[in-house]
């Protein structure tokens, strides 16, 4: 498991609960966490807490959310100003910036987003096959890192815009090899995917086929 855009890690032993899973911050962002508090006080101070704005505290990082706005190409130029003052009041953060959907996210300078960890998952794991989907900028990152393992032949991988309520970001289309028409379409292919996966085990006498198997 990596989340938080490779942020957090952590493993599952096979069959366990997903509710088990230990997640553990790298400790050298770990010192990231007090500073970015302070800067996510900051800048909803600055901005003088309106109603509209979310604020996302995620350990090392801090996402402010603008979807709410009455007019969000204000509010997105309100956030970045209040960004950019309270890191000068700071001194600088060590913070870079990343822009999603009605979002603009601080993550540390050097933990590297939802490309680098891909990258990880399939330097950890190696595995056969891969299907990403996503709905943001940030996912492209992923959809470009699977499709050039792909490409180099160390893979099968399918990469699956979403089109979510909003217009779908033009790098999302570009890095896709297709585009999903609503999020209840991704949940049909994640069903199909569980339904051939269990065939399969079914037909190999896997684990689950032996259970069934009366005595």
């Amino acid at each position: 498991y990596l989340g938080n855009h490779g942020l957090e890690t952590g493993s599952l032993a096979r069959r366990a609960r997903a509710e088990g899973i230990a997640v553990t911050i790298d400790p050298a962002l770990l010192e990231f966490s007090q500073p970015t508090e302070v800067l996510a006080r900051r800048v909803a101070e600055r901005l003088r807490h309106p109603k509209w704005l979310f604020v996302e505290l995620k350990g090392p990082s801090v996402a402010f959310h603008f979807r709410q706005a009455p007019d969000t190409d204000a509010a997105r130029e309100a956030v970045i100003a209040a960004v950019d003052g309270a890191e000068r009041e700071a001194g600088g953060t060590g913070m870079i910036r990343f822009e999603g959907r009605k979002i603009v996210e601080l993550r540390p300078e050097g933990a590297g987003g939802k490309g680098r960890a891909m990258e990880r998952l399939l330097e950890r794991d190696h595995p056969g096959a891969v299907l990403v989907m996503g709905d943001d900028v940030s996912d492209a990152e992923a959809f470009r890192v699977v499709v050039e393992a792909r490409r180099r032949g160390e893979l099968d991988a399918l990469a699956l815009g979403v089109t979510g309520a909003n217009e779908t970001p033009p790098d999302v289309v570009g890095a896709a090899d297709a585009i999903l028409a609503s999020p209840r379409d991704a949940g049909r292919v994640l069903a199909a995917v569980a339904s051939t996966v269990a065939a399969a085990i079914g037909r190999s006498g896997g684990p689950a086929a032996r259970r069934a198997r009366p005595e």
